[in-house]
């Protein structure tokens, strides 16, 4: 399962890089700061660390979401007021995790996404 990281501190950038190699289902393919936001093609799932007041952050994972064929979003904050979670849900993100992920708790949400999408290999090549 390919990933890309994106992050506004190096140090969460970091974090969750080795919260995605733990796991052992998932591989870092893009790792670079929020700004270098984008679609690549092949990614399994984006895990990025949510930014509140970002409208230009929330418009790209509302229009991600809502393409069937494209990444799953993972947001990670630091610490999850229940409107953050609400916002989350809202804008069609399948995860959300805050503070510390326990390894357990990733590896489920990878294997959901196992689930969901049956052959990730159908859903890259769709993906454009």
């Amino acid at each position: 399962m390919l990933f890309s990281v994106y992050y506004s501190s190096r140090e969460k950038g970091e974090y969750l890089r080795r919260v995605v190699d733990a796991s052992g289902i998932g591989q870092v393919e893009h790792f670079q700061e929020l700004a270098g936001l984008n679609g690549e093609k092949g990614i399994d799932v984006v895990l990025l660390e949510y930014q509140d007041n970002d409208p230009q952050l929330d418009r790209w994972i509302a229009q991600t979401t809502g393409k069937s064929d494209c990444p799953e979003i993972f947001l990670f904050v630091q610490e999850a007021p229940p409107q953050f979670i609400w916002k989350a849900l809202k804008l069609g993100a399948r995860e959300f995790f805050s503070c510390a992920i326990p390894s357990e708790d990733f590896q489920d949400a990878l294997r959901r996404v196992e689930l969901r999408s049956g052959s990730l290999r159908s859903r890259r090549q769709a993906c454009h």
